[in-house]
């Protein structure tokens, strides 16, 4: 009876045994992520196109806009100190105008 098992076991491990050869196989025949991202992007400068965003760039973008950002802030702080712009408070609608009360 216990001879029975051991061969059992021994079958399922030689089992396990061709499958893990059959995934290691699979997994060095196929092209790797790094070859396959070399491929894309050279299919994408081939054809003009933006494969991956570029982080470098996407950082320049961000700086230039943000200094845009500030300048256009600068401007509006300059405008409020000189007082060509004035802020007003106005006062608030009332119930007919359509503006909610606080109960």
């Amino acid at each position: 009876m216990a001879h029975k098992h051991l061969q059992t076991i021994g079958q399922g491990l030689i089992l396990i045994a061709i499958m893990l050869a059959a995934i290691a196989a699979a997994l060095w025949l196929r092209p790797s992520a790094v070859e396959s991202a070399a491929h894309a992007r050279a299919l994408a400068t081939d054809a003009n196109q933006k494969a991956f965003p570029d982080p470098g760039t996407q950082r320049l973008d961000i700086l230039t806009e943000l200094r845009s950002m500030n300048a256009r802030m600068e401007k509006i702080e300059g405008g409020l100190r000189s007082g060509e712009f004035q802020v007003q408070a106005l006062e608030p609608k009332t119930p007919e105008g359509g503006a909610r009360t606080e109960k």
